[in-house]
């Protein structure tokens, strides 16, 4: 970091210190002195401050569309797409709710990621299929009452669009031991309704020759779902053993935002 930047961040009225010490004192407690010094006292920490701060910083759709391109889909893209109707408090809440800056690019890496604004309701993916029978495979249709478990509602989903390198055909333990830090398992509605809304906007089969398996069970046979296979006649939904994916069967994942 050069010297004229320090100097235009840290070089901070007599008043802006004081309140700065205090609010370190305050939430630190003891360490906050601490951490005031090494902020004045040595560049390297001033340094390493200023990108936490920096990368931790929020983001604005300009940046994450710029960084993203296609695998942004906004609340304005889905509205656009399927019609649906977001009102101004939560068209404000995704914005307040963006990822930071580290997590967009976080998201980008490798591609495997697409971060996809809920619906303005909450969901579930009996619901979803009922509303896009379209995007769904005929069978899966005529069964929709039967998926119920697990909703979606409006907030950014971080859903990886293809299953969990390295979860193909495995148990269900091996498989589950191959999520990173920072991924869970999404359930049967959000891993539906990024699919459908993926189709809608970009025209883009998501999943189309494997199934993810969800955190979703099935309401009648308590077995787990899975969701994919998108290529063949639409979006299937099937059930599984809990113990085992199954032949032609990965792991969904998504992020922690």
């Amino acid at each position: 970091m050069g010297s004229s930047q320090e100097g235009t961040v840290w070089q901070l009225s007599a008043g802006k210190l004081k309140s700065a010490t205090e609010g370190l004192w305050n939430a630190l407690g003891k360490q906050g002195a601490q951490v005031a010094v090494q902020l004045e006292e040595n560049a390297r920490f001033r340094e390493r401050a200023a990108r936490y701060l920096i990368e931790t910083a929020p983001a604005d759709h300009g940046f994450a569309g710029a960084v993203l391109e296609q695998d942004l889909i906004a609340p304005a893209a889905v509205a656009q797409a399927i019609g649906v109707v977001y009102t101004d408090d939560q068209r404000q809440h995704f914005m307040d709710t963006l990822p930071t800056k580290a997590m967009i690019y976080k998201i980008y890496g490798g591609r495997n990621f697409m971060l996809v604004a809920g619906p303005p309701v909450s969901l579930s993916l009996s619901d979803i299929i009922f509303r896009y029978p379209i995007d769904f495979h005929q069978e899966t249709v005529r069964d929709h009452w039967l998926y119920s478990r697990g909703n979606v509602g409006p907030e950014w989903i971080a859903l990886r669009k293809t299953e969990v390198p390295g979860s193909l055909c495995a148990s269900w333990d091996d498989a589950y031991a191959r999520l990173l830090k920072g991924e869970y398992v999404p359930n049967a509605a959000q891993v539906a309704w990024c699919a459908v809304v993926y189709k809608e906007v970009r025209n883009v089969t998501l999943l189309p020759e494997v199934c993810v398996r969800t955190s979703s069970a099935d309401m009648r046979t308590k077995r787990c779902i899975s969701v994919g296979d998108s290529a063949f006649g639409g979006i299937q939904v099937h059930e599984r053993l809990m113990d085992t994916l199954g032949n032609g069967v990965g792991l969904a994942s998504a992020l922690i935002l």
